[in-house]
């Protein structure tokens, strides 16, 4: 066991440091995702003294439109179906026409219009690319090829060519710290990342492997603990003792967090959260053609806040709401009555018949709860959450009543055995800062200390 323990160590160890080590960056920089905060704050106010003269084409007059948003671009406002199946379609409200491509030189507005509406400085350059290393997820792949910009502060930005829309951003440090944090944890380089399987596998089995590693480690640590007759109970100095020590304090956190670590990618589907895609639609239950679309807006330009960047389907059980943004992330909620207030609790017994699941537990939460909060990510409050018998938990926007999170007993035991044990996050109390970083770096610096020993005693031994 100690000879196989040694030459995995030797194989493995340094990729367990390297994750240890990045594990501490990801605390504090996250790796570059574009919310909904950073769409609206670059977007330019929509004209809505034009609602008037939009036209409908035959063509898509009768199309179904769900899930869709209205925004104004260089080429005039449009109306952004995002109907899952076939990704994104734009339609432009001038003509009523399907926008199939985006050339270059309305790429360039677009891209020069978003760095105007942020105060950033002008693009220095435009260079077009299927992906780098921020758009290597496969969510990126409706937008390819893009066209990335950058400035002189290190800002860049990203405008699809096939919806013309921004679809990332990242700073100088974000790029610089990602590399060596969530590039390093997640084994997240391009070359490996663009192969989807390769990279799952290549992550679960070397996960498998540390945990192999792990697990020989403590059985021999404290098979090895004993009072021998010098007095010492490790047979073990100098750096091979420190390893000793560190394994034994820190051991079963390691596996721990290489366990919760491996569950992350959910490895042949275990704890897989079922799709929710049912109760959205029995939820928002409405569908419009595009015609009636556009005559829900111009009957509503009158009450729509002048300020508007975006408007949104928000669609409820059946009647047809939309909901207006401004740059700030302020909402404003409609249909073409006027101005609408948020959800009554007539409306919460109206959704759970709908759903038909029965009689459910409706709360109002102000804040979250143990699988609806606030951490790395900001979420929606208040919201009303639904609890059904068989534990199954439902999130809806208070005001919208859009699903904000659905909770089944797999998404409910990842959190505990991913989000509690990777990231610490078991309890408010415990993720409440500074208190969750004192922890997490004292926890943290500890397996560090456990791991670096092992991989120095693993490269003396090739070296010797």
């Amino acid at each position: 066991m100690i000879l196989t323990h040694r030459y995995v160590g030797i194989a493995i160890s340094l990729i367990i440091l390297l994750w240890c080590l990045s594990g501490i960056i990801m605390m504090y920089v996250q790796y570059p995702a574009f919310d909904r905060a950073e769409r609206l704050v670059g977007l330019s106010e929509i004209a809505l003294d034009d609602i008037h003269d939009w036209k409908v084409d035959p063509a898509t007059g009768d199309y179904s439109a769900h899930d869709f948003a209205v925004e104004s671009t260089p080429r005039g406002t449009v109306l952004r179906l995002m109907n899952g199946v076939y990704g994104q379609q734009v339609i432009d409200l001038g003509s009523g026409s399907f926008l199939t491509s985006w050339p270059a030189e309305t790429q360039q507005a677009v891209g020069q219009g978003y760095a105007r509406n942020r105060g950033w400085a002008e693009a220095t350059s435009a260079t077009t690319i299927e992906q780098d290393q921020w758009t290597v997820h496969s969510r990126f792949s409706q937008h390819r090829p893009m066209l990335r910009f950058a400035n002189a502060d290190g800002i860049e930005w990203y405008v699809s060519s096939q919806t013309g829309e921004v679809v990332q951003t990242t700073t100088r440090g974000e790029r610089f710290w990602n590399w060596l944090g969530s590039v390093v944890h997640w084994l997240y380089p391009t070359a490996l990342r663009q192969h989807v399987t390769a990279w799952a596998q290549t992550v679960i089995w070397l996960t498998i492997i540390s945990l192999f590693l792990t697990i020989t480690g403590v059985v021999i640590g404290i098979k090895q603990y004993r009072k021998r007759r010098n007095g010492r109970r490790s047979p073990y100095k100098a750096w091979a003792l420190w390893h000793h020590y560190a394994g034994l304090i820190f051991g079963a956190l390691t596996l721990t967090w290489l366990f919760s670590g491996l569950f992350s990618m959910n490895p042949w589907g275990a704890l897989e959260s079922r799709s929710a895609r049912a109760e959205q639609e029995i939820l928002s239950g409405a569908d419009e053609s595009i015609g009636r679309v556009v005559d829900l807006l111009q009957v509503s330009a009158e009450f729509i806040p002048p300020d508007t960047v975006r408007i949104e389907s928000a669609f409820w059980l059946g009647e047809s709401y939309l909901v207006a943004f401004d740059r700030d992330g302020k909402r404003f909620r409609f249909n073409r009555d006027g101005p609408a207030t948020g959800l009554a609790e007539q409306d919460l017994l109206a959704a759970q018949q709908q759903l038909g699941y029965g009689a459910a537990e409706v709360d109002l939460l102000e804040s979250g709860d143990e699988y609806y909060y606030s951490h790395h990510e900001q979420r929606e409050f208040p919201a009303y959450r639904l609890t059904y018998e068989n534990g199954e938990r439902f999130y809806l926007s208070a005001m919208t009543g859009s699903l904000l999170r659905f909770a089944d007993s797999n998404a409910q035991t990842y959190r505990w055995v991913f989000n509690a044990f990777h990231a610490g996050d078991f309890h408010v109390a415990a993720r409440s800062r500074p208190a969750w970083d004192f922890f997490m770096l004292i926890l943290l610096l500890g397996v560090t200390v456990g791991v670096a020993t092992g991989t120095w005693l693993g490269l003396r031994r090739i070296l010797a």
